[in-house]
């Protein structure tokens, strides 16, 4: 939050006219209806690239020099048709087409990848109804790589396109943030961080006037966006007309308080949506079910476990992947021995205590990046300019090869592939009550925070990541997050 001390408070009216010109009106048709013309684009897109994706089959399986059944293309293009619908249902029943995000979109690819499996299984029946014929497991895994593939591929250039209108202030809800509150805070930094939401925050009103004209930052560490305070609740109605806002969120305590009660009726003069932050946001470690009783909502709370299905598919699947990942890198690993013996002397391996799942304390490996005198425990290092990083350490840091030695860990049981990173105990010892709730999950090698802007700040200051994983977390989010990784490390971010 910016300083109050010595700054001129602009007025009312300058600072209604300075967000203005940060987020200008779009009044034209196609700004009203972007958001049904959107939606109505992507559902074709998605249903094309279904379409697209079973021609592409169809034509590898269907080559003039292959000595094989050809199928009739009016049947192919029905069963096209059938396969495409379904996969648009199964979007739709997952919420791909609800104006909604996800930290970094994995939920996003996690539902793609459930709607593939489903694709997969309604291809295999539509090819036997329509063609009389049960396609080839090689066929069908070809379908799913295609399928993903092209879908994904498709969604992100349309997100690309979605970001470069939303840029330019077409189909953006207006947002107000009633409150300068922690969550009011936090929702704006929500905001920010998912664009595909289509939520644009223009201003913060405040019961408090002596905030009127601070700058509110969505980061206390990068500060690149940021909010002003345009005014107080008794000032709303002329807020509420001049900036032309479509939404309005509630953060300055429950939306049952008295004190909206005006606010209620001047979002029905002008229009406005009304949302308020849910208490359900800070209950981690329970789920809410409600129950109807005429009209009275009971909320029931359930604590949230994992299932024993999903530990033990999730077990195997570290198992099978860490051990080819750990044959794999073995050439690898044996090179970053001899450079560091040959550049800094032994040992070549670091090992350090770290604590994992429900507060239990295990040995972390990794290969050394620090000189030796460098004290075992302390704060990571958080840029190559750190003195106790040795040359080569920068580039092992650099390209994450310096973490390969914790598949050794992950073969142990002691870690996962996907999971929150695990912390030392002088950190941990420090945790409040909710930053304690990273300890449900199994510490990983990757995961939300590993891949996102924010790893190169602390880790608990972060626990977003590590909560949104373990609320939602199953064995497709964790192949959506290490194929979200795999990307990220062909770009060749590491953790500088």
């Amino acid at each position: 939050m910016a300083s109050s001390a010595t700054r001129t408070v602009p007025s009312r009216e300058a600072l209604l006219d300075q967000v203005l010109a940060e987020a200008p009106i779009r009044s034209s048709w196609f700004a009203r209806y972007f958001a049904g013309v959107s939606l109505a684009t992507q559902v074709a897109l998605d249903f094309l690239s279904v379409v697209a994706a079973l021609v592409v089959l169809n034509a590898l399986y269907n080559r003039p020099d292959a000595d094989q059944l050809r199928y009739p293309l009016n049947m192919v293009l029905l069963t096209a048709v059938f396969v495409s619908g379904s996969f648009v249902f199964l979007l739709e029943r997952y919420g791909l087409y609800r104006p909604s995000s996800s930290l970094l979109q994995i939920r996003e690819t996690e539902r793609i990848l459930r709607s593939m499996l489903w694709s997969t299984a309604t291809l295999a029946v539509s090819t036997y109804v329509f063609l009389s014929v049960m396609p080839s497991t090689s066929m069908l895994v070809l379908w799913a790589v295609l399928l993903f593939g092209v879908v994904v591929v498709q969604r992100t250039a349309y997100y690309s396109v979605l970001r470069h209108l939303h840029a330019r202030g077409y189909g953006l809800d207006r947002v107000l943030i009633y409150g300068c509150t922690p969550e009011g805070i936090d929702v704006f930094r929500k905001m920010v961080q998912s664009p595909r939401a289509g939520l644009v925050p223009v201003g913060i009103v405040d019961k408090n006037p002596a905030l009127r004209g601070q700058r509110i930052y969505e980061s206390s560490y990068t500060r690149r966006v940021s909010l002003p305070v345009v005014g107080t609740g008794d000032e709303l109605d002329e807020i509420l007309n001049r900036l032309q806002v479509t939404r309005i969120v509630l953060a300055d305590g429950p939306p049952t308080d008295a004190k909206y009660e005006p606010v209620f009726g001047l979002c029905e003069k002008h229009r406005v949506k009304i949302a308020f932050v849910s208490p359900e946001r800070r209950l981690v470690q329970h789920e809410v079910n409600y129950i109807n009783l005429d009209g009275v909502m009971l909320g029931e709370i359930r604590p949230i476990r994992e299932s024993g299905v999903y530990r033990f598919t999730k077990r195997a699947l570290d198992l099978v992947l860490a051990t080819l990942m750990l044959l794999v890198s073995l050439p690898v690993m044996a090179i970053v021995v001899l450079a560091i013996w040959k550049t800094d002397g032994r040992p070549a391996l670091f090992a350090q205590e770290r604590v994992g799942q429900f507060g239990r304390k295990f040995r972390l490996f990794k290969f050394r990046t620090m000189y030796r005198d460098a004290a075992a425990y302390a704060p990571t290092p958080r840029d190559q300019s750190d003195p106790r990083v040795t040359p080569l350490g920068r580039f092992l840091r650099r390209a994450s090869l310096d973490e390969l030695p914790q598949l050794i860990n992950i073969l142990r049981g002691d870690m996962s592939l996907v999971g929150p990173r695990p912390e030392m105990p002088f950190i941990v010892a420090k945790y409040t009550p909710a930053q304690q709730e990273r300890l449900l999950a199994k510490p990983g090698l990757t995961g939300l925070w590993q891949i996102s802007a924010d790893r190169a700040f602390e880790i608990h200051e972060n626990i977003d990541y590590d909560l949104y994983y373990i609320q939602n977390r199953s064995v497709l989010l964790d192949v959506a997050i290490l194929l979200h990784t795999a990307v990220f490390a062909i770009r060749g971010a590491g953790a500088f």
